[in-house]
């Protein structure tokens, strides 16, 4: 008979972000060797949560929109109890897709029971690793709604878990039974949850620093302008983070080193911006070149419409002429109003006869007009008069 698996952290808001970022696989460079990217297609979720919210926003709201206490959540308070159920190689194996589900499912229904259906907030199972596991959180209410892990999970309530937990597996049909009370198989198989913890606490570390570095790198090529060189200084300490495969150590990070990350890029940020707004001040000196030689162009047109305006002063005697064709035209064109009353009122047939008949006697007194305005004119510039009467 195999051995059930199911360890257990308390976990405060500082924790949620990198632990989330293991859970739902917002990374594909794992710290994890383990992880297969191309299988994480396989793993799902029992009791669902928006990946699109972070666990520190989901968790605390759910705290502040549940509990008794009017008193704000302290921030070193353990706001989630972490479960991880698994159990060994050989006992997955002998189970199908649909009973190694039914595993996980008997798991949630025994800690939704015991602590609330409301209080499990997620249970992810991941099927990419080598041995399928699940991870399962709980919001550490007791039955007043007073946020209390130390409480709650005390060293009874664990002991009794290890005790229940394998009985309500078999239950439902599961060969499985916990491991051995007070003997060395307790920390061979799994390993000491010690180290397993300090492993899980670099490798979160490691997934979160590169999510932050992807996040970011990711936004810095989006911004107009950059170039590699603008943030030299911010990829040289990277370069510092990683070892011979050229992968981020985690045991070279810690909050001092990523708070040294953050400033680096921030200054660089900084200067960035302040280079681009050098270059904007350039760029508007140089619209105002442009704007003088526009100037110095509109000065030039200005100049040549005078030159126009001297010239039309010289063709005087056209302008006679076109005031006498003006005037004779608008004498026709009442002539014409009157003609086209009176030929309106004839029939069609007499109309178009009309029309063309008038058409001809106009056509004849336009051209006599015009040779009379001819003549007079060159009459007048023999006689040295600059003016015609009209």
């Amino acid at each position: 008979m195999a051995y059930m698996v199911a360890r257990t952290e308390k976990r405060k808001a500082g924790d949620l972000g990198g632990y989330q970022i293991h859970v739902d696989r917002k990374t594909d460079n794992h710290g994890n060797k383990d992880i297969d990217n191309e299988r994480s297609h396989l793993n799902y979720d029992l009791v669902g949560h928006s990946t699109d919210t972070s666990f520190k926003k989901e968790i605390l709201d759910f705290i502040e929109e549940n509990k008794s206490s009017t008193r704000a959540t302290r921030k070193d308070a353990v706001v989630l109890q972490d479960w991880l159920i698994s159990s060994s190689n050989n006992f997955f194996a002998d189970l199908s897709t649909e009973e190694t589900r039914k595993y996980f499912e008997c798991a949630v229904t025994y800690f939704q029971e015991r602590f609330g259906k409301e209080n499990v907030r997620f249970a992810t199972v991941h099927m990419d690793e080598s041995t399928p596991h699940m991870h399962l959180g709980i919001v550490p209410f007791d039955a007043d709604n007073k946020l209390t892990a130390k409480t709650i999970f005390n060293r009874a309530c664990l002991k009794s878990i290890q005790e229940e937990l394998p009985k309500h597996f078999q239950r439902n049909g599961f060969a499985i039974e916990r491991g051995k009370e007070k003997s060395e198989a307790q920390h061979v198989h799994p390993e000491s949850f010690k180290k397993q913890a300090e492993k899980a606490e670099l490798e979160a570390r490691k997934e979160g620093f590169e999510y932050v570095i992807d996040e970011m790198l990711e936004a810095i090529e989006e911004l107009p302008g950059v170039e590699e060189s603008d943030f030299s200084k911010t990829a040289d300490l990277v370069e510092k983070f990683l070892n011979d495969d050229e992968e981020i150590d985690p045991r070279k990070l810690d909050d001092s080193v990523f708070l040294r990350f953050l400033t680096t890029l921030f200054q660089e940020i900084k200067q960035f911006f302040a280079r681009m707004s050098q270059k904007n001040v350039l760029r508007s000196a140089e619209i105002d070149l442009r704007e003088n030689s526009l100037t110095e162009r509109e000065n030039a047109l200005e100049t040549k419409i005078e030159s126009f305006k001297r010239m039309s002063d010289d063709l005087k005697s056209e302008k006679y002429f076109l005031k006498v064709a003006y005037l004779g035209l608008q004498l026709e064109l009442h002539d014409l109003e009157k003609e086209r009353e009176r030929i309106m009122k004839l029939s069609p047939k007499d109309q178009q006869t009309l029309l063309d008949d008038m058409q001809q006697a106009l056509a004849k007194k336009l051209g006599k007009d015009l040779q009379t305005v001819r003549d007079e004119t060159l009459y007048s510039q023999e006689n040295g008069n600059d003016e015609l009467e009209i």
